[in-house]
């Protein structure tokens, strides 16, 4: 995976090299540039053009696109800071990972990387509200925001599939235990039910009367 990062004219240009001999290639939008697994946003993939050079081979390529709203953030709100157009897309970037990072259960699940991240935001905000920005400080400051904000996301992301399948498990150990019980009673209804049989047969069966 890697980042396309767009320049100050709004046009990008990114050279790459392979050792591989078939491969594929897609572009995603993404919230930020550490993101572990591509969303399923895509909005551009390779194709082999009239004049494509070398020897071409039809393949069906996979990948793994994390499920649909998995980087979206709830609770969206505005503030003085985020409204500062001038501050760089790393900011911005770096405010949606800690807002993503909360919607995923870190702020519960994945307290001490969250706060960490929440730390590093107050001090990129700031940054990001002095008089004179310094830039490239800004944007090294919001970077690391990104990666923290993301660990916990995916710390928190675990540990709620953890709970969920401890659960699963416990509910399945409760059924298990129900139908034990249940079957226990009615075997002991059986055994109850025989040890009787003898004094029904005698009390229900022919009776001899004296003349």
């Amino acid at each position: 995976m890697g980042e396309v990062l767009v320049g100050d004219n709004h046009r990008s240009k990114l050279d790459v090299t392979t050792d591989l001999q078939s491969f594929a290639l897609i572009v995603t939008a993404e919230p930020y540039y550490a993101v572990r697994r591509p969303s399923k946003v895509v909005i551009a993939e390779n194709a082999i053009r009239p004049d494509t050079v070398g020897t071409t081979e039809a393949m069906d390529a996979k990948y793994e696109l994390i499920d649909k709203g998995g980087y979206i953030a709830t609770g969206y709100h505005f503030d003085s800071v985020v409204l500062n157009s001038k501050l760089s897309l790393e900011f911005f970037e770096a405010r949606n990972a800690v807002r993503i990072a909360k919607s995923a259960g870190a702020e519960t699940y994945a307290a001490p990387s969250y706060e960490k991240a929440v730390g590093q935001m107050k001090h990129a905000d700031d940054m990001g509200t002095m008089k004179h920005v310094d830039r490239k400080a800004l944007i090294s400051v919001s970077r690391e925001v990104v990666q923290t904000a993301d660990d916990s996301r995916e710390i928190a992301v675990k540990r709620i599939d953890e709970v969920l399948m401890n659960s699963d498990k416990d509910a399945e150990a409760a059924k298990l235990a129900n139908s034990r019980a249940r079957t226990k009673d009615e075997m002991q209804g059986r055994i109850h039910w025989r040890a009787c049989l003898p004094d029904r047969q005698r009390l229900s069966g022919p009776r001899c009367h004296s003349l």
